[in-house]
């Protein structure tokens, strides 16, 4: 109902909007009640997707897709043409698995969870198409569908966990990011199988990017649940605890999206959240590229012993 000049502009808006993650909208609320049409969930879903897959993952894509098409099988060789999963490196197979299944799983469990709540009553076919936005939104992209201020609890805390995931190495987004979490993951399957080495694939990860997957992690919590405290003690009573802890989850992983407090917070409070947004943006990458800046070997080494 726009003159198309406004709505070039609109598009061209969202669609940078999208696809870098920033979650800015030119509309009074974003995107809510517009789920199930198909220029949000077809367009602007899969923009967030590939915009959170990271530059060297759409590389790895295109550049085995262009390989599979340029190659082709010749009449008496022996060996099979290989697939396109095969052609893929390691970490690109891994980035697009685990989004893959935070997506499809994340999406899952929105729905479950405001399927059983008071939002239950609303249209199927709404349910599922706020589901999917919001499985996707959450991974750093900061539209949404929905007031994120009256889904249940339990959705929050999820969300919570999502926004934490992030987005993939290289990426527009934030958070931990996915290959740090499917490190760890794999970490954890190889210790409950007794190897001694992380594997994936019939391949070998190093130790030190386990180790560097630990460290993210780590200070990603660190830095969350400091957020989450001080705006604690600035606010007091002001706000409930998980819209507190939401909102801190948030800005580490410069996601954008908010329960409907961030107006409403103290200066100090909003002070908090500006440097914990540029901590989160800014200090994992730092602290990556501290870790991994030459091979600082000690020539020394003390004796073992077990704690």
């Amino acid at each position: 109902d726009l003159p198309i000049g406004e709505r070039l502009f609109l598009g061209t808006f969202h669609s940078i909007s999208a696809f870098c993650n920033a979650g800015f909208s030119l509309t009074d609320n974003s995107f809510m009640g517009m789920a199930t049409c198909w220029q949000i969930w077809a367009v602007v879903c899969p923009l967030i997707i590939i915009g959170g897959f990271g530059f060297g993952t759409m590389m790895g894509v295109l550049k085995a897709v262009w390989h599979s098409i340029r190659e082709e099988r010749q009449d008496g060789t022996l060996f099979r043409k290989r697939r396109l999963s095969e052609r893929l490196p390691l970490s690109v197979r891994v980035i697009v698995t685990s989004s893959i299944v935070l997506l499809i799983g994340g999406m899952f469990v929105y729905g479950v969870l405001e399927s059983v709540g008071s939002n239950g009553d609303s249209p199927f076919v709404t349910r599922v198409a706020d589901a999917w936005f919001q499985s996707v939104t959450f991974r750093t992209a900061g539209f949404n569908t929905v007031d994120h201020g009256a889904i249940e609890p339990a959705t929050k805390l999820f969300a919570i966990g999502l926004m934490f995931i992030g987005a993939s190495p290289g990426s527009t987004g934030g958070g931990v990011k996915t290959a740090a979490l499917a490190i760890i993951v794999l970490s954890l399957l190889s210790i409950l199988k007794g190897r001694r080495q992380t594997e994936c694939r019939g391949r070998t990860i190093p130790d030190d990017q386990v180790r560097y997957a630990f460290v993210i992690v780590a200070m990603g919590l660190a830095c969350t649940m400091l957020t989450t405290l001080l705006l604690t003690i600035f606010e007091r009573d002001s706000f409930e605890f998980l819209d507190i802890l939401f909102e801190a989850t948030s800005a580490f992983a410069t996601v954008g999206v908010s329960t409907g407090i961030t107006a409403d917070l103290s200066t100090p409070s909003q002070l908090v959240v500006v440097l914990t947004m540029f901590t989160g943006r800014v200090g994992p990458l730092t602290v990556l590229m501290a870790l991994t800046r030459g091979d600082r070997k000690a020539t020394y080494q003390f004796p073992e012993e077990r704690i």
